[in-house]
């Protein structure tokens, strides 16, 4: 469990606040691959709109995506299958019950759970991948700082990945 930066938090709560939970999480989706398509190790990642695969596909690395106002996710449907299909496969968790949001990287087994409840330390069935853990929340601390408003206040979801787009376009060109 990390912490992102208070500026990203209060980016991610006003966007929480305005457009609810569900399009909150696409949004975060959005970030987070964002975030992650700065590192050299996941550079053209991508988002797959698809159901039964990964929020986020990078290689051999599928990710998913989650927020909870409680702690707890549920991993139905094909998680299983889903899960083969991926040399790695990471669960992207953000806890928005608990300021500042804590988020997590998980590496999920080959046999995942059909829930997972995010705690401060976690078991060793879903052990915490602490290299990107640390990683990714100052990436996504970053991007989303840089971003700022002209994110979280877009008219809509398509005009914010415009955003993250230019913003990770800067970044990366640095």
């Amino acid at each position: 469990m990390v912490k992102l930066t208070n500026s990203a938090v209060i980016l991610l709560e006003a966007l929480l606040i305005k457009r609810g939970a569900q399009e909150f999480g696409s949004w975060f989706q959005d970030a987070v691959a964002s975030a992650l398509g700065t590192m050299a190790s996941y550079r053209g990642c991508y988002t797959n709109p698809g159901a039964g695969q990964p929020d986020i596909i990078a290689g051999g690395t599928g990710f998913e995506v989650k927020s909870t106002a409680d702690g707890t996710v549920a991993l139905e449907g094909n998680y299983q299958a889903i899960r083969t299909h991926y040399q790695h496969f990471k669960l992207v968790g953000l806890r928005t019950d608990v300021k500042p949001f804590p988020l997590w990287v998980l590496e999920m087994p080959k046999d995942p759970p059909t829930r997972v409840t995010f705690k401060r330390i976690m078991d060793s069935i879903t052990p915490i991948d602490p290299a990107l853990n640390q990683e990714l929340a100052l990436r996504l601390s970053d991007v989303l700082v840089a971003a700022g408003t002209s994110w979280s206040e877009a008219k809509d979801r398509n005009a914010a990945r415009d955003v993250l787009k230019r913003t990770t376009d800067v970044m990366v060109s640095l």
